[in-house]
């Protein structure tokens, strides 16, 4: 029967991401960032997973152990002979994380059997059954746009400006855009407010680009890497849709010229990153390679692929990007996607021409990968300290009131915080997502652990008594 249900687990929660991010933008257009994550949240955690999946009997059919036809036999039929199987045999213990990532892994399997026929309809219904929600009542990837209300700015006749940025961008990226607001709203920073038209920043459309950029990733990982287990691929996936990545890709096609905004000091670290990232690309024109080299992706995968001539992963040597640069790159494939009625080929084309080049040598990115902070935390604590009562906890924030017990939603609504035999040992907010709060406690964890000498040591800080077995908690 193949592999387990993890790869499938994580090419479907990639999937459920981007549907129900797709089906609250559609949905609420004139609602913001926040309240995007928030229905977004509520439909694709794992406790409103588990929850219908007991509704639809879906434990009933998880297998935990292998099958054994000496002992099994119609349970409607009485054994004349041979060994019965006894009661608590039948039964199996399955927590509730188990149980959501059979859920995502049947939406990862329903879009892989659509995918032979260029489909994302059974993987569209597959959400609609497992979150349950309305929020996400579509079937057919059709209905996406069919539930779409144009927002009335959208209509309005374009400006000089508006109509100079489309040949613009039509000129780097080869789309040409039908609506021009929508693409000057793409690349409005929320301190831009001299064009009051332009209804939104770019902050709606990023956080729809984001979620499908993340899936056409994923997609190109797990078709490309057949053998490569979810750990791997994850790492690798962080790589290419990481802000510094993103940020010099912005950079790279010229997009950050066409950035609005009114901070001077963002203009400052703009200008100075991108001389930064053409001074390393400079360099990196002479660094070339042996032709007929191979470079496997990743020690046991079993893949291997031509080194570049060029080498193409001086962008991870140069310092961070501007979140602000990545932030724009993922608005417009949003924009895209909007302006083409729905069209996941667009996002398809973009990262084709754009960011896979940079990517066919995966083994450029083993360092990148493996140095990410949340790596290396996991590393230091299940390998170097061999510590396993851990987790890194998420929770949402709840609103404030004020005296008149009036809710006031908070600026930073998710918290992470790394908990070590039940003490924190560091938190962080953020109001963009888990994975940038995760990130946050990452890098705090390890400019603590710094002072850490060795295992002892460890123990003694912290309160260790783990003996050096097991195996660490999951991620939360």
């Amino acid at each position: 029967m193949g592999k387990n249900y993890e790869r499938l687990e994580f090419l479907g929660d990639t999937f459920l991401k981007m549907a129900t991010t797709i089906s609250v933008y559609t949905l609420y257009p004139h609602e913001n960032e926040f309240e995007y994550h928030v229905k977004r949240m509520l439909m694709l955690n794992n406790k409103n997973l588990f929850t219908h999946a007991i509704e639809k009997k879906l434990p009933g059919y998880i297998r935990t152990r292998a099958f054994d036809r000496r002992t099994w036999y119609p349970s409607d039929l009485r054994l004349k002979k041979g060994k019965a199987t006894k009661a608590k045999a039948r039964r199996h213990c399955l927590s509730h994380k188990s149980i959501a990532d059979v859920c995502e892994a049947l939406i990862g399997a329903a879009y892989l059997t659509g995918k032979s026929n260029n489909s994302m309809d059974m993987a569209v219904k597959a959400v609609t059954a497992m979150v349950s929600s309305e929020n996400h009542t579509m079937i057919n990837f059709s209905d996406y746009r069919a539930r779409y209300t144009t927002p009335e700015w959208h209509t309005y006749e374009p400006n000089a400006a508006q109509r100079n940025m489309v040949e613009r961008i039509a000129e780097i990226i080869g789309y040409r855009f039908q609506c021009a607001p929508l693409l000057r709203s793409a690349f409005k920073h929320s301190s831009y407010v001299y064009e009051e038209k332009i209804r939104r920043d770019y902050q709606q459309l990023e956080f729809l680009g984001d979620a499908l950029i993340d899936m056409v990733v994923v997609d190109f990982l797990y078709t490309r890497f057949p053998e490569a287990d979810p750990k791997w691929l994850t790492e690798h996936k962080m790589a290419m849709v990481s802000n510094q990545f993103l940020g010099f890709l912005c950079v790279k096609l010229g997009l950050s010229k066409h950035l609005m905004l009114a901070t001077s000091s963002l203009h400052s670290l703009i200008r100075e990153y991108t001389a930064e990232a053409k001074e390393a690309e400079e360099k990196a024109k002479g660094c070339r390679k042996p032709h007929g080299n191979k470079a496997a992706a990743g020690s046991d995968k079993g893949a291997s692929a031509e080194a570049p001539s060029v080498t193409l992963d001086f962008w991870a040597e140069i310092q961070q990007p501007p979140k602000a640069l990545a932030d724009v790159v993922e608005a417009l494939v949003g924009a895209m996607f909007v302006d083409s009625g729905y069209s996941f080929s667009v996002v398809q084309d973009f990262f084709a021409k754009f960011i896979q080049p940079y990517f066919e040598d995966m083994s450029l990115l083993s360092s990148f990968a493996s140095n990410h902070p949340v790596t290396v935390l996991i590393h230091a604590l299940q390998e170097d300290y061999r510590c396993t009562q851990w987790k890194l906890h998420m929770a949402s924030v709840p609103p404030s009131t004020d005296d008149a017990g009036v809710a006031i939603l908070a600026e930073s609504e998710l918290l992470c915080a790394l908990m070590i035999h039940g003490n924190v040992i560091a938190h962080a907010t953020s109001t963009k997502s888990g994975v940038t709060a995760k990130l946050t406690v990452a890098k705090l964890a390890l400019k603590k652990l710094e002072s850490i000498q060795d295992a002892n040591h460890f123990r003694t800080e912290m309160g260790c008594d783990c003996g050096g077995g097991g195996s660490a908690a999951p991620l939360n």
